[in-house]
C-alpha cells in the first residue's frame, strides 16, 4: 500500500493506493493520523479511489482512524471508494460509521 498526504485548506487528504492490508513502515496508516492531530489537524478526509483490495486488517485500520479521530473532537470521511471496497465495508457494516462521498471536490465541500 502507498499512502500520499496532501493538504486543502484545513483538510487533510490521504490518498491510498494498492492493497489496503496490515500497515508497515512508513506507510502506517495509525502514524500519519497521530501526527495529524497532534498537529491540530481535525478535517480528515480519505480518498481511496485507487485501492485495488481491503482486507480485515484494512478495515480495522480505518476503524482505528474514526476512533482515533473523533476522540479528538475531529471529522473523518471517505470518499471515491470502489466496489469492491464499498462490498466489503456493506458487508462487515463499517460503511455505516463514515460519511462517504461519491468524489473528493463533494467530501471536501462537505466540511463546511
Amino acid at each position: 500500500m502507498e499512502l500520499r498526504l496532501r493538504k486543502i485548506n484545513d483538510i487533510s487528504v490521504i490518498e491510498l493506493n494498492g492493497f489496503l492490508t496490515m500497515n508497515l513502515g512508513e506507510y502506517n496508516i495509525k502514524k500519519t493520523i497521530t501526527d495529524l492531530l497532534n498537529n491540530g489537524d481535525k478535517k480528515i478526509l480519505f480518498k481511496l479511489d485507487n485501492v485495488e483490495f481491503i482486507n480485515s486488517a484494512g478495515i480495522g485500520e480505518l476503524v482505528g482512524a474514526y476512533i482515533s479521530v473523533t476522540n479528538r473532537g475531529g471529522m473523518i470521511k471517505l470518499c471515491g471508494i470502489p466496489e469492491k471496497v464499498n462490498k466489503m465495508l456493506r458487508v462487515t457494516k463499517v460503511i455505516s460509521i463514515f460519511n462517504t462521498y461519491k468524489t473528493e471536490e463533494e467530501a471536501i465541500s462537505s466540511f463546511g
